[in-house]
């Protein structure tokens, strides 16, 4: 025991702070003298030599216990820390459960210091509109339209002189702290009731500490579990609350959740590259600021080359005129929810004011304003950083991800700029891009991708394919190339010139508690946290495939490559354009991370090796694609043993920091948050209900199955009784219903993608079977859908649009559901079986491994050869 102390203590740095807790079992040991009259008492010296300070003074009750009317009070527990002043005050408290210890509750003064927590905010969800009504009562918005001499910078001068008005009046709170400097954090669920409750609770614990008896104990007992009945209550009654507005605010119940969490996970001390550690906020947000400005780099020389490439437009873009409704209509749609920017202007108010039409009119004049001179306010061009820490140290700054935050108005005048270039812009769009796009997706994307990997398999029998990574693509795009590309597709004149100063002088700030770092210049990227910076990366890759044979399928800065293994030549000059491309453009990608891979598919693939800019990309077995695990033989058990996990691990972290079983609760749970990894992409690798994929079929259900136990009342039940209560269906019969939904997209054109996926009969009603020389295939949705979609009803197959086709289908189901055989939701059905087969075939097993239970039962099991 000694040396596996030692070699821990050798572990612990010198900048961490060790405390330990809990039952050493030892009476008789004198702490704080470091003396124990134990046996085998050397572990005591360890701590001792090592200067831990002891928190509880010797002789504390830590145990106490009623045998035989007589009561036993001993000292068994301790807490310890290696540094002296980081545990303060500690509160003896009641056993836990069944236990006869005693509950210790200590402080200890860790890293995270009010120094790092914003003290001072402005409390917009306690800001009713009657109060904001009264100033902007007194507000004359339409007052600036007239001045006609003003430009962009006065003109938003005095906007935002206006909107601090309200910012005045606005109600706020600070954080608060306790004796010892702590930050004092309310319960949500908090009321008077509980407040008295806690009272009471507490002069009785006193009483008894006072005059000990077995009626004073029961007393306090008593008064506790009033107490803490009363907090569960109370907490099921706020669970409740935030549950059912879940959809509408997620963020609310999200924020309940983390509060469950015992240690905070908030950036505060970080060392620096000398090795010291940063002191304060701000030298903390400075730390961060020095590295996330790293990341840019200088394009100081334009392209030599004056060619127009083949992909070119010669179609220029019209100059934009804002209108008043679209202006109104997006400030009226804001999320309050979102955060607020530098400017201060918080969505909320910006909501409130768009039904005040002489605001409208403000803001459309100055949108017009600042698009016609080209010029952006200036804070409109900063953006506030907070680092979300990713895994590895905490105290690197490395290990952390910039959020960005810019203003709100901002980004409605961007989404306003983004349409009227996406116009544009769309035709010339790349086909295989399925980033940003409107009606495509992750799902989309990946799809078209297999679809072409299934061709290749039959044709040739393997396929290879290579994915590719871009470095920081988001924050390494030149802004001089960038403009050069907007040129060749035609988006000129005025609206080039408002794009280019959105880009220039560009700046960000790091914000940590309530300090920001000094501002720092954006050289490079299209700026994270606007609503343009996506299209405008579009734009920057788009046509990244021209002149290259093999497919080429992008999503956003995600690039693979499907390539047949007969030519390897070919594979490898498509390679090296890419690598042309990369230098040219200086968008490069991330070779010396192995973030470049080939996936080798099918048993004849010969395992070509390729080389990209000089490195040669390493082999994997299975590779995480847009979230879906896809590996060598496109069995998908790897990818359903991990949805299978993840959503294992919600329901773990969710149960443990929500106390309330009741249905509406724990259903809005599950659809919430724990369904979603079951069927996120289940289009593309759902299997099919056959011979050899039921063990994976119900590994899935068993989430399910399991989850519905935990509800109050049902948990007894059958899982199809279960089902029935809750009103939801099995796993398997949603994931068909999802293909059947998906399939109805594509054929009705309601997806920009797709064309080529399903074969269809000449009367185009009907779906055929797409022959294939393949096992996997045969699983693929092209041919597993086809069945239950061809016994669908002409009406239900011929609905107009996805929410109709939805509810015929539902129809179609209640009408057909004892008559029409083979249909999808009989997959229900044979689930339930096989949980009943399985169910009596381990209680027969249990009956024979246990035969006084069969006699003592009557029960005689007749076993069929």
């Amino acid at each position: 025991m000694s040396n596996k102390l030692n070699n821990f203590f050798e572990s612990i740095t010198s900048d961490q702070i060790l405390i330990v807790a809990g039952d050493f079992n030892f009476p008789g040991t004198r702490w704080q003298a470091g003396i124990s009259d134990a046996a085998g008492n050397s572990w005591l010296n360890l701590f001792v030599e090592r200067n831990f300070s002891f928190l509880l003074p010797d002789g504390t009750v830590t145990r106490e216990r009623v045998v035989a009317e007589s009561y036993q009070r001993s000292s068994l527990d301790q807490v310890m820390c290696s540094e002296d002043n980081v545990l303060t005050t500690f509160v003896i408290e009641k056993p836990l459960g069944k236990s006869d210890h005693m509950c210790i509750i200590f402080k200890a003064l860790l890293s995270t210091d009010y120094d790092f927590i914003t003290q001072r905010k402005i409390n917009w969800s306690k800001y009713s509109e009657d109060s904001m009504k009264l100033v902007n009562n007194e507000i004359s918005w339409d007052t600036m339209l007239h001045d006609s001499s003003s430009d962009v910078r006065s003109l938003w001068s005095e906007i935002l002189e206006k909107l601090q008005l309200f910012e005045i009046a606005a109600p706020t709170y600070e954080v608060k702290l306790d004796n010892s400097g702590k930050v004092v954090e309310k319960d949500p669920w908090e009321s008077m009731s509980l407040v008295r409750a806690r009272a009471k609770c507490n002069r009785f614990w006193k009483n008894f500490e006072q005059n000990p008896s077995k009626m004073s104990h029961n007393w306090a007992m008593n008064a506790q579990d009033e107490y803490d009945q009363r907090i569960r209550d109370n907490r099921m009654l706020y669970e409740k609350k935030i549950t059912k507005s879940m959809k509408e605010n997620p963020k609310r119940f999200f924020s309940y959740l983390n509060s469950r969490r015992k240690i905070k996970s908030g950036v505060s001390r970080l060392k620096k590259p000398d090795g010291t550690i940063t002191t304060s906020a701000q030298e903390t947000a400075d730390q961060l600021a020095d590295f996330f400005e790293e990341t840019y780099i200088t394009d100081n020389c334009e392209d030599s080359s004056n060619d127009l490439p083949l992909y070119a437009t010669t179609d220029h873009i019209e100059d934009l005129k804002f209108n008043h409704d679209e202006v109104k209509t997006l400030l009226s749609k804001l999320s309050i929810a979102k955060s607020i920017g530098p400017d201060g202007a918080h969505p909320k108010l910006l909501r409130f004011l768009s039904h005040d039409n002489g605001f409208i009119r403000t803001i459309t004049h100055l949108f017009q304003s600042i698009y016609d001179s080209g010029e952006m306010p200036t804070i409109w061009k900063t953006a506030n950083v907070t680092a979300l820490h990713k895994k590895g140290d905490k105290g690197l700054a490395s290990n952390y991800r910039p959020i960005s935050l810019t203003s709100v108005l901002s980004k409605v005048f961007e989404k306003l700029l983004r349409n009227h270039i996406l116009r544009h812009f769309a035709p010339h769009c790349y086909d295989q891009q399925h980033g940003f796009q409107p009606k495509k997706s992750c799902l989309s994307n990946l799809l078209d991708c297999m679809d072409t990997v299934y061709d290749l398999l039959d044709d040739e029998g393997s396929a290879d394919i290579i994915y590719l990574d871009f470095q920081k693509a988001f924050d390494t795009v030149s802004h001089i190339k960038l403009l050069k590309k907007l040129s060749w597709y035609g988006i000129t004149g005025k609206t080039l010139d408002i794009v280019k100063n959105f880009l220039s002088d560009r700046e960000f700030r790091v914000k940590v508690g309530g300090h920001l770092s000094s501002p720092r210049q954006v050289s490079s990227g299209v700026p994270q946290g606007s609503v343009l910076g996506p299209l405008l990366f579009l734009i920057f890759i788009n046509y990244i495939p021209f002149g290259i044979e093999g497919y080429i399928s992008l999503f956003a800065d995600d690039v693979k490559m499907v390539c047949s293994t007969l030519d390897k030549v070919s594979v490898q000059e498509d390679l090296n354009k890419l690598d042309d491309w990369q230098k040219r453009w200086l968008l490069r990608f991330n070779t010396k991370d192995n973030k470049c891979k080939i996936l080798h598919i099918g048993k004849a693939n010969p395992g070509h090796c390729y080389v990209l800019g000089g490195a040669e990309l390493p082999k994997t077995d299975a590779e995480k694609d847009l979230g879906v695990l896809v590996n060598e033989t496109l069995d998908w058990k790897s990818q359903i043993v991990k949805a299978v996990k993840k959503a294992k691990s919600v329901i773990g972290w969710t149960t443990r920091n929500v106390i309330s079983r009741e249905k509406d609760v724990l259903l809005n749970i599950y659809k919430s948050l724990v369904r979603p990894h079951l069927e996120y992409c289940t289009q593309l690798w759902n299997t099919v209900a056959e011979h050899g994929n039921w063990k994976m079929i119900m590994e899935i259900e068993k989430v399910q199955r399991d989850f519905t136990r935990l509800v109050k009342d049902i948990g007894l039940l059958t899982y199809k009784e279960r089902l029935e209560q809750l009103k939801l269906t099995t796993l398997l019969e949603r994931r068909m219903r999802g293909d059947l939904i998906e399939t109805f997209k594509i054929l009705r054109g309601l997806n920009n993608y797709g064309e080529d996926l399903f074969k269809v009969s000449r009367g185009g009603t009907k779906l055929l079977y797409a022959s294939s020389a393949n096992s996997e295939k045969s699983g693929f949705l092209s041919n597993r859908v086809v069945n239950y979609w061809n016994k669908l009803s002409p009406e239900v197959r011929d609905a107009q649009n996805v929410l109709q086709f939805k509810g015929l289908l539902e129809d179609f189901k209640k009408k057909n559901q004892n008559s029409l055989p083979g249909n999808y939701w009989e997959l229900s059905e044979e689930i339930f079986n096989r949980i009943s087969v399985s169910n009596r075939d381990d209680y027969v097993s249990y009956l024979v491994a246990n035969p006084d239970v069969m006699k003592r039962r009557k029960i005689t099991v007749t076993c069929s050869q």
